[in-house]
């Protein structure tokens, strides 16, 4: 085996473990090469400078060492190779020549230019005068269509360039604050984050998911209405699974924070504009209404129901997006209109909207 580490020939032969250990190039948290300088292993063209510790600059190096030669590479297998040559590095910030044999399940790093070299994985993405992070180089996969898809903002920089969609499987799982994996034939919540050039987010990635749904790309980030109370402190009791439960606004403030959904007896009641009571052996509509700690309304609170249901908890109530749709197609069509005539009944109507 090699004596000698090739890749140190452009400065690291006379610093020794001195000088060039410490000067290494690192910046912010990123530790320093490892002081040894031992085996440079099999020569071929994995071997060299990576990010392990994903700092942002390459001070780890990695190379197939004993056995009889290199293994090929690393991201197919990291042991194993002739006469048992194994994937091993010299971890930044160590004294240690080898990580010990098998300590790599697998490898995706990507292989840098040079020792301190920017890393190719994460090299640190432009930002604009918000300091929010660039959207994604990546286009892949729109995903399946649903309500849900869309611009967030989960850098949370006050901006909207995190695109998040169900992917993979046959359809959309729903709500991602509900669920964000075991959807239809296995689809699954992914983002394609922003500052990085990648498709997505594996599966699983989100523990939770209480980011809100933005109007466009590169938008601010929707803030709960200043009239609007936050919702329930209580969680305790889904209801009933059926298409009624979920999220409402009874408040009145045009953002649906108040969960509503068949509780007790035996079965839900069904849709709730025809009956909110008498359910299968005394189910009951009942709401967590926001601003409170209670889990339920009484029976019989409500005598009837014509609240339309919203897409998720803090979602635009279906009412202020119909008023703000309407709005907006006659905003285009003042635009569009070429004398008084056209214009008047366009006026009036949109004063008829802002009264609501």
């Amino acid at each position: 085996m090699a004596e000698a580490d090739d890749s140190a020939s452009d400065g690291g032969g006379d610093g020794g473990s001195g000088g060039g250990g410490g000067d290494s190039g690192a910046e912010g948290s990123c530790l320093p090469k490892s002081t040894s300088d031992d085996d440079a292993g099999a020569a071929d063209e994995f071997r060299g400078w990576f990010d392990i510790q994903g700092c942002g600059k390459c001070n780890d190096y990695c190379r197939w060492v004993e056995g009889d030669g290199s293994g090929g590479d690393p991201s197919e297998k990291t042991q194993d190779g002739p006469g048992g040559s194994y994937w091993s590095c010299r971890l930044a910030g160590s004294s240690e020549a080898y990580t010990e044999k098998g300590k790599f399940a697998e490898w995706t790093h990507s292989l840098c230019d040079a020792e301190g070299a920017t890393s190719p994985d994460s090299a640190p993405p432009q930002e604009d005068e918000f300091g929010c992070k660039a959207v994604s180089t990546d286009t892949t996969d729109p995903g399946h269509m649903d309500s849900f898809r869309g611009w967030y903002d989960i850098q949370g920089c006050g901006r909207c360039n995190d695109y998040c969609r169900w992917v993979e499987g046959d359809a959309s799982g729903g709500d991602p604050r509900a669920d964000r994996k075991d959807g239809p034939g296995g689809s699954y919540w992914s983002c394609r984050m922003a500052g990085e050039d990648n498709a997505g987010t594996p599966a699983g990635h989100f523990d939770e998911f209480e980011y809100l749904h933005c109007d466009s790309q590169g938008s601010l980030v929707p803030e709960a209405h200043p009239s609007c109370e936050a919702r329930s402190s209580n969680n305790d009791d889904p209801g009933w699974d059926d298409a009624f439960r979920g999220w409402y606004d009874i408040q009145g403030c045009g953002e649906c924070f108040d969960y509503c959904r068949w509780v007790n007896g035996s079965a839900s009641g069904g849709n709730p504009t025809e009956s909110v009571q008498d359910g299968p052996d005394g189910a009951y509509w009942s709401c967590r209404l926001a601003g409170t700690t209670e889990a339920y309304t009484a029976a019989g609170n409500y005598e009837n129901w014509d609240y339309a249901k919203c897409d998720a908890e803090g979602s635009e109530s279906p009412e202020v997006r119909r008023l703000r749709e309407s709005n907006s197609l006659l905003v285009r069509s003042l635009d569009d209109a070429s004398d008084a005539a056209d214009v008047a009944p366009l006026l009036d109507a949109a004063a008829e909207l802002n009264l609501r």
